[in-house]
């Protein structure tokens, strides 16, 4: 029977723990999460971790000149270049454990924001956990080590005559690992931007996206009892008089459930040896209405058409041009049933609904008209009730209580149909929540080292800026003399991250069937604002220094 189907079934054992973050089967009993998620968000914070040891590394050797006099002395006095080292090293240990009691706490305070943006109920008890305190321990010294281990190295390597004479000399290739680290932090940044732009971006398509129904003021009643589908239409016809309720329609499923089925059909016009894979559905006469399913060729079913329930079936617009039938009312559908394989003909062709979540394409599908009886899966679960009403919540619980008067003896279950779809796309929303967090937090790391940056830079050149100042500069050409040389790194910064956020953006697209256009004014628009988010940075400081007397500049020591 399978195979005369076209389909296969492969069985296997699958350890529970690897559900949640690694199993992705049609019909899961509910969604999963991605691995793929959780390593991309680790990643991402290992970067911006990265980013900050790169600000105490730029910021520690910026600031050589004024600990170069006290490593001549420490070394006049004996102290060897190891001990200096081991000095320098302590202190970014020092600060990053502070750093770290900060960041608990903060951790700690925010902790309900957190849970609320990632959707999970998680807690920070160390008792607890003493894999994940252990942890942070082992990221502590890492994080200590490697922010400090360069400025370590750089100050003890000083020669003592030079250090108390303070002819250091902080340019040359200080200053160019200076200004590659500043691209790299930049570069990161644009693409988190870029990153956080398009996942927006696809959000919102998603989210406006026409599903081919109408889901807003959908209310949806379970019905999960043979005794109730048996006595539905009496049920529906008591609905339809409360105030609010302006339409009903029974089917096997509802869009965004897995009561979908996959058949393979004979259609009219392939071969016996050609089997067509087609989705369906069973619905009543009310349905369609009651989504607001355009029927765009023939009808949609009728009661007074008796024949409707034994040989009609409607098919949706997919399938009509897969199947290549410009006209296909009349056209006839042999179904598989055991032995007595069912024909019926097409009476109507209705506009493509998305029955699955956006990740999946509209597939072929047919549909036929539920039933009262008969075997139980040829029967209606949900009860679609279409409200018009400044009380939703009023009607619900007016349709509740019809239903305790007429079922007394069976649980009550119903839920909005708007929710309960959007609900397939929650990962992908928490996703983009968290990934706007991470390029914010970026964005102020960078910022905080580019302020850093400018207020040594133009500490250094006070007195070049004074001497230019009475020759005739104006306050606004040294301004812009000191900022050309970081909106020059940002400019770097952007053309080098523009071909890695295109790839992995490119990569994530590919997950979805309806991608949003990776166009070039995200990219524009990205490299604007961080070049705008880079002059306010450093701007301040460059308009402190240009404002300054010559005479205190060339006063300057």
């Amino acid at each position: 029977m399978l195979k005369e189907m076209g389909a296969e079934l492969e069985t296997f054992l699958q350890p529970l723990r690897s559900i949640h973050l690694h199993s992705h089967l049609l019909a899961e009993l509910g969604a999963n999460s991605d691995i793929r998620i959780i390593f991309t968000l680790a990643a991402i914070a290992a970067v911006i971790l990265l980013m900050a040891c790169i600000n105490f590394m730029n910021l520690a050797t910026a600031r050589a000149a004024g600990r170069g006099k006290e490593v001549g002395l420490r070394k006049v006095l004996g102290a060897n270049r190891r001990e200096l080292t081991a000095q320098f090293l302590g202190e970014s240990l020092i600060f990053t454990f502070l750093s770290s009691f900060l960041a608990v706490f903060a951790s700690r305070l925010l902790l309900p924001q957190f849970r609320a943006l990632s959707g999970r109920d998680i807690t920070l008890d160390f008792l607890q956990m003493p894999a994940f305190a252990a942890g942070l321990v082992g990221i502590i010294l890492l994080v200590g080590f490697a922010a400090g281990s360069y400025p370590a190295l750089f100050l003890s390597s000083f020669q003592p005559v030079a250090a108390l004479k303070g002819n250091l000399h902080l340019g040359g290739r200080g200053g160019l690992l200076r200004s590659a680290l500043v691209v790299f932090q930049f570069a990161v940044t644009t693409v988190l931007i870029i990153g956080a732009m398009v996942i927006f971006k696809q959000q919102k398509y998603m989210q406006n996206k026409d599903l081919g129904f109408e889901k807003r003021n959908l209310y949806v009643v379970a019905l999960q009892n043979d005794e109730v589908r048996i006595a539905l239409e009496s049920f529906k016809n008591e609905l339809l008089k409360i105030d609010g309720v302006k339409g009903a329609g029974a089917s096997s499923m509802v869009p965004g459930e897995m009561y979908l089925f996959n058949s393979g059909v004979y259609p009219e016009g392939l071969g016996r040896d050609q089997v067509f894979l087609m989705d369906n559905f069973l619905v009543d006469h009310g349905f369609l209405d009651t989504l607001e399913v355009e029927v765009v060729e023939g009808r949609g079913f009728s009661r007074l058409i008796t024949t409707d329930a034994a040989d009609a079936v409607m098919i949706n617009e997919t399938a009509a041009r897969e199947l290549e039938w410009d006209d296909p009312v009349g056209k006839m559908i042999e179904i598989p049933a055991g032995d007595n394989p069912v024909r019926k003909i097409v009476i109507g062709v209705f506009r493509d609904i998305h029955q699955r979540s956006l990740y999946s394409r509209v597939d072929p599908t047919f549909i036929q008209y539920v039933g009262t009886e008969g075997p139980i899966e040829n029967r209606a679960r949900r009860l679609s009730l279409r409200l018009q009403t400044d009380d939703p919540a009023g009607t619900a619980a007016a349709v509740e209580q019809k239903w305790k008067e007429y079922f007394p003896n069976h649980p009550y279950y119903a839920f909005y149909l708007d929710a309960f779809y959007d609900g397939q796309h929650r990962s992908e929303q928490r996703l983009g929540g968290l990934y706007r967090v991470f390029a914010g937090l970026a964005v102020a790391i960078g910022c905080l080292g580019l302020l850093g940056l400018a207020s040594f830079t133009a500490q250094r050149r006070t007195k070049e800026i004074g001497i230019r100042k009475v020759m005739g500069s104006s306050e606004g050409s040294i301004v812009v003399l000191l900022v050309r040389k970081f909106v020059t790194l940002i400019a770097i910064a952007n053309v080098l991250a523009w071909p890695v956020a295109f790839y992995s953006m490119h990569k994530w697209l590919e997950n979805f069937p309806y991608p949003v256009n990776l166009d070039a004014g995200v990219f524009v628009v990205t490299a604007l604002l961080t070049l705008l988010v880079a002059l306010l940075a450093v701007g301040r400081q460059s308009l402190k220094a240009a404002h300054a007397s010559p005479v205190d500049s060339l006063r300057h020591e």
